[in-house]
């Protein structure tokens, strides 16, 4: 049961590490676009960055608490 729950932690880990690479390869392309957009369309663009710097924020901190998951149920394994 322990192996099972920690292979679905490490799935689940994966899987959000690479929402976070693909999340902020796409904030990186936005804020390239608002660096070269005119004070207008900046307006329109700036609730969309804030949305996703927040996502970011919340997938990292799911991160952070699959990590902790992870090594956790390592130390169960091991002991």
């Amino acid at each position: 049961a322990i192996s099972v729950l920690c292979s679905r932690v490490a799935e689940q880990l994966i899987k959000a590490r690479k929402q976070l690479s693909t999340l902020n390869a796409e904030l990186d392309s936005a804020r390239e676009d608002y660096a070269k957009a005119n004070a207008a369309d900046r307006e329109g663009m700036k609730r969309e960055l804030l949305l996703g710097e927040q996502e970011v924020l919340q997938l990292s901190e799911r991160i952070k608490t699959l990590e902790k998951q992870a090594r956790n149920t390592e130390i169960k394994v091991i002991n």
